[in-house]
């Protein structure tokens, strides 16, 4: 999954929810990248940032 992106410079892989978490995370080891993690309103920790969108 990261052959395609090598050649791009990356800051900052984004992991929407459970399994995005699973498959960013080591991407983003592999790209020298940061992580942000995206979840559910209800999901997060007392402290966040929130943001809404329409898809």
């Amino acid at each position: 999954m990261v052959k395609p992106y090598r050649d791009q410079k990356i800051d900052k892989i984004i992991a929407i929810d459970a399994r995005g978490f699973l498959l960013a995370t080591p991407m983003a080891y592999l790209m020298n990248a940061s992580v942000s993690l995206v979840r559910k309103k209800g999901k997060l920790p007392y402290l966040s940032i929130e943001e809404e969108y329409q898809k």
